[in-house]
């Protein structure tokens, strides 16, 4: 609160000392917090009414966005869920949110070819992961189809060696039949 300059007549000139009192502006990350914690509820509670995880709701309330790994268009959805949560319009607090957002984009991010940024430091690890899962499943398929190729060709060349044999056992050991008169006919 500014300090009216002294306006005395004693002779001295007026105070040129303002002392002023400076609130610093919270994010939107602390808006959410003191929005939840103004209604009482823990996080557990508001992640069990919003369906958000814990750990979404928190990264939010933390307003660091190196540690929120959800797309600016989910973040919006989410903060719209908490403030319905909190019975508080969302408008305010999701235009807070992208302002910082962008500032965050463009002091993290390199211009792409359309002239628009693109974020290289949040969404390179869940991409880096994926392709490592998906070159992992690819090779193992490679294996898997190369090692059924090599069985059948080694099937053809055991067989290939193998002396052709007439594999009909059962005609093999079926005991031939005798005509009726030429069993021995018993005497009593």
């Amino acid at each position: 609160m500014p300090v009216p300059p002294d306006t005395s007549d004693s002779g001295a000139s007026p105070s040129s000392t303002v002392t002023e009192l400076v609130i610093p502006r919270m994010n939107f990350g602390e808006r959410l917090r003191h929005l939840r914690l103004d209604n009482d509820l823990s996080i557990e509670e508001v992640a069990n009414q919003t369906m958000l995880s814990q750990s979404t709701i928190a990264y939010l309330e933390s307003g660091d966005f190196s540690k929120i790994t959800a797309s600016p268009h989910y973040c919006k959805s989410h903060i719209e869920r908490l403030c319905l949560c909190y019975d508080h319009p969302a408008d305010e607090i999701i235009e807070a949110f992208e302002l910082e957002y962008t500032a965050y984009a463009q002091n993290h991010s390199t211009p792409s070819q359309d002239g628009d940024f693109e974020l290289t430091q949040t969404s390179v690890a869940p991409r880096r992961l994926s392709a490592i899962l998906i070159g992992f499943i690819t090779v193992l398929m490679l294996v898997l189809v190369l090692s059924g190729w090599g069985y059948q060709r080694y099937k053809q060349h055991r067989d290939a060696k193998r002396p052709a044999t007439d594999l009909n056992l059962p005609s093999l050991l079926e005991s031939p039949r005798l005509p009726m008169d030429a069993l021995p006919i018993p005497v009593n």
